[in-house]
């Protein structure tokens, strides 16, 4: 059994990770995020996952660093929060707005009263947040200018949805007199809000595709992007170096027929001028490097390429990030160059331009000297690089010799007949590979992408399913029976699907979070991921991990009941769409709880998790994944082949 799963992860390209240490230097690497559920969170980790490809020769592009790199990626308070951090030195890098990137280093804003920030410094983008203009239907709205008259959201005092808005309109010469009524709306009323038809129009800067933005297109208000003058955009555009344009390709929301041509700001990575200019260069190298695999960690990154990564930056560029741009032939803008003094003389040649007051003799001499402290460094490098390159396959011979165990369990269902199907990301994460039983042969999954802000992951295997779910392009309503599928305490109970009843019992998760949906159905240790059903026959939800009852006994000092979430079928939707994998959405009219469990029981798999014992207590340390993890290992024979 130990050889055959050692193919079979060759097979699935299931690579293996190392911790060298061969004369290597250990450094921590800080990233500042933002909100555990956010595309920031996922920022940060995904890079500390690049920096991670440095020191494996079996994951990365390249041959790797000599040195060895811990990154972590903490939930912090977001753009201000980090900036704040990175000058005090308490973080390394942070992922920031790129318009709170210029108030920072300009001093404006929010920042006037700490003055500008000279220190901070940019490394580069991400994917674009840009603004977006959603009409319903209804109101017959083509463009801008047909907003007059209408009843349009402006967002909240104090919002950035709000600056923007005010923005474009005096970029159009309008202000609120020109429409019918405003509104004054937070971003997760709005929708609820268009949907009902109480508004004609929000404007809302979010990254795309966006759950909140599928749902405002599928819901009553049959609602679609516009887009924004082009002579408009390049105003705004040349008059702030934070903006970008933006392109919303067609097809990413339902019924959107055409790309959508607007602007926004960028995430950004931002450090300090202090950090060291070798740290920096191989964050940086580790991501550009990367690249395809960073695309395939979460559907905003899919679009990204070296140029659109310097784009939407207003703080000068690190010396780190210029010397590793310069090397890959990677162009950059002239405001984002400095010459400042830099610690060493290698990075000085890359970055500073020559002085003119210094003959071209000296200087000649002097790249000759760095030129053959170079050739030293590489041959030092290459030796290294030898040793390493045994270790690492004595290692990888060892580990590939290691048990492979049932680790834990979820749920899961089919979404097409070409066998994809969807689960929790919090159920796959912590997995070699995932396993079923189906029609008593042991069939194997590969991960093939998630996304950790909102608790999705498709995988496949070889197995080709005739029975898959259909999925609804509206959403749940409120109020409706559904019934919840899955595999819930299958070591306690009995190993076969269950089901149980409840109603859609609110439209949004904690924290008004309209990626989710909440339900009174029963959901326990083991359904997460399994499907959530009306009475039409289509998926609604994906189960999530149920509220946290001890959690709320300690905060709030009550055990809620019937309390449990799942992933709105929009957010869905859009996470299939980015990955573009195809889905029906036939309805079937049940009366009976027995004709709907014909359709969803033989739909849902229970998913085993394979990883060795060292993995399995690893992860009983940490609550997350409480609801997957078992509470001791099974052999895998004994669990699957059984």
């Amino acid at each position: 059994m130990k050889r055959l799963l050692a193919y079979l992860f060759i097979v699935f390209g299931l690579g293996l990770t190392f911790n060298m240490n061969v004369n290597s230097k250990e450094t921590l690497i800080k990233i500042g995020t933002g909100g555990p559920s956010g595309v920031y969170f996922q920022v940060g980790n995904t890079i500390c996952k690049m920096v991670a490809k440095l020191q494996s020769k079996e994951h990365g592009r390249k041959s790797g660093s000599e040195n060895t790199y811990f990154c972590s990626a903490p939930s912090t308070g977001g753009s201000n929060y980090n900036i704040g951090k990175i000058l005090q030195g308490d973080l390394d890098f942070g992922v920031s707005q790129s318009d709170w990137q210029s108030h920072a280093y300009k001093g404006t804003s929010k920042w006037s009263k700490i003055g500008p920030s000279k220190n901070l410094r940019s490394v580069f983008s991400f994917h674009n947040e840009p603004f977006q203009i959603w009409v319903r239907k209804k109101a017959k709205v083509n463009n801008f200018r047909d907003l007059k008259g209408k009843i349009v959201n402006i967002g909240n005092p104090g919002s950035g949805q709000r600056r923007f808005m005010e923005e474009l309109m005096r970029a159009y010469g309008v202000d609120k007199s020109f429409f019918k009524k405003t509104t004054e709306l937070t971003s997760s009323e709005q929708i609820r809000a268009l949907c009902d038809g109480r508004i004609d129009a929000f404007g809302y800067a979010v990254g795309f595709p966006n759950g909140a933005m599928e749902q405002a297109a599928t819901c009553r208000a049959k609602a679609t992007p516009i887009s924004i003058d082009k002579d408009i955009i390049n105003k705004l555009v040349q008059n702030n170096t934070s903006y970008s344009k933006a392109v919303i390709p067609k097809g990413t929301y339902t019924r959107q027929k055409k790309d959508i041509i607007t602007y926004g700001v960028k995430a950004t990575l931002v450090t300090n001028k202090n950090l060291s200019n070798e740290i920096v260069y191989d964050v940086v190298k580790s991501v550009f490097e990367n690249l395809d695999h960073f695309q395939r960690q979460h559907p905003a990154f899919r679009s990204l390429n070296s140029k659109m990564m310097l784009e939407g930056l207003s703080a000068p560029l690190h010396a780190g990030a210029i010397k590793y741009y310069k090397e890959a032939g990677i162009s950059y803008s002239n405001h984002l160059y400095i010459v400042e003094k830099l610690p060493n003389k290698e990075t000085q040649i890359a970055k500073a331009e020559p002085s003119q007051t210094q003959s071209d003799k000296d200087l000649e001499e002097e790249k000759k000297k760095i030129a053959e402290e170079k050739r030293k460094i590489e041959e030092q490098k290459r030796k290294i690089a030898e040793v390493k390159k045994k270790q690492e396959e004595e290692k990888k011979r060892k580990e590939e010799q290691d048990d492979i165990y049932v680790i834990g369990s979820g749920t899961g269902f089919f979404v097409n007949k070409e066998g994809y199907v969807i689960t929790n990301n919090h159920v796959v994460e912590i997995c070699r590979i995932m396993a079923a039983k189906i029609g008593g042969k042991a069939k194997l999954f590969e991960i093939l992408a998630t996304d950790t802000s909102n608790d999705l992951a498709i995988i496949k295997g070889e197995f080709r399913s005739e029975n898959y779910l259909n999925l609804s392009t509206v959403g749940a309503v409120f109020g409706e029976d559904v019934v919840a599928f899955g595999y819930p305490l299958d070591s306690e109970l009995s190993s076969s699907v269950k089901l149980t009843r409840g109603i859609v019992s609110s439209l949004s998760g904690p924290e008004n979070n309209i990626s989710q949906i909440q339900i009174d159905a029963a959901i326990q240790p083991g359904n997460s991921g399994g499907p959530v059903l009306n009475y039409q026959g289509q998926v609604v939800g994906v189960a999530s991990a149920g509220l946290n009852k001890l959690y709320m006994l300690e905060k709030a000092e009550y055990i809620p009941e019937n309390v449990n979430f799942a992933v709105a079928a929009p957010t869905l939707l859009a996470f299939l769409k980015a990955n573009q994998i195809d889905f029906g959405d036939k309805k079937i009219n049940v009366d009976k709880t027995q004709e709907l469990a014909k359709i969803g029981m033989p739909s849902t798999i229970q998913l085993k998790c394979l990883n060795t014992k060292s993995a399995h207590q690893k992860h009983l340390k940490n609550k997350k994944y409480n609801d997957v993890l078992l509470r001791k290992v099974v052999d895998f024979d004994q669990e699957i082949l059984k």
